[in-house]
């Protein structure tokens, strides 16, 4: 608005007065009241016709100026979602390394296009990682139990078990491939650091028992021991869980009380 009062003085200079006003102020002329002044009705008349035709635009909220978007970014960024999701259904239906034609064919969009998004494996776990994640909050982020040394282990156990259950298509296909990706081994030490953290947090008795002790409270805990139960033995996840409360019990009892 401001800038439109600046173009309007350019052009007749008597309007140079006209313009915003302090607080305080009173003025006859102000933006609020010029279209009935009598100093805008004595201009000519195609001067009138010309500031009516800029008002609106000066005056109409910015929101009515907003860009509209891209379709051609919208696209690419449906292209994407639907690569990703895409990509960890083919992990969850068991599928451990999942080829940009298996990707292309059940998304319905040229093996190319997969290409041009994820060029490497591992920029599909990474952004695979991000999501899986943020959908996981409400299992990274479980209240620290409270109770006896065996309850708050009981706890830990279902905790555990439970995370693994739901991120195990991704787990078993970033180990398959951790072989061969410097990416996907860190990515599998972060998690065990994250996990085993948890694991002193909620039973910080262990800090104090010997490292054969924790070594083996950690490996009992991890997701290739319960993998190893669900997976390849091929028990349900109540046997699996009531499998490794036991043996984390059992490593328990040898702590002093």
């Amino acid at each position: 608005m401001e800038k439109l009062f600046r173009f309007v003085g350019m052009l007749f200079p008597r309007w140079k007065q006209i313009g915003p006003i302090r607080a305080g102020q009173r003025r006859r002329d102000t933006p609020q009241s010029f279209g009935t002044s009598l100093s805008f009705l004595a201009l000519p008349i195609n001067a009138r016709r010309r500031i009516w035709h800029l008002l609106p635009m000066a005056t109409a909220p910015d929101r009515l100026h907003a860009p509209r978007p891209d379709g051609r970014v919208l696209r690419r960024e449906r292209s994407r979602k639907a690569i990703l999701d895409a990509f960890y259904a083919l992990l969850e239906s068991g599928e451990v390394s999942p080829s940009p034609a298996q990707v292309a064919e059940r998304t319905g969009i040229a093996v190319r296009t997969v290409y041009r998004h994820f060029a490497e494996i591992d920029s599909l776990f990474d952004e695979t990682t991000a999501l899986l994640y943020a959908n996981l909050r409400d299992l990274l982020s479980v209240e620290k139990p409270t109770g006896s040394l065996e309850q708050r282990a009981k706890a830990l156990v279902v905790a555990h078990c439970e995370l693994w259950e739901r991120i195990a298509p991704f787990a078993r296909a970033r180990n398959y491939h951790a072989h061969r990706s410097d990416w996907l081994r860190q990515e599998r030490d972060r998690t065990d650091r994250r996990v085993n953290g948890r694991i002193y947090d909620w039973l910080p008795e262990l800090e104090r028992a010997p490292a054969s002790i924790r070594d083996a409270v950690e490996a009992t805990l991890s997701f290739e021991h319960w993998d190893r139960l669900r997976g390849q033995q091929g028990i349900g996840p109540v046997r699996t869980a009531a499998a490794i409360e036991v043996s984390v019990l059992s490593l328990l009892t040898s702590l002093p009380r």
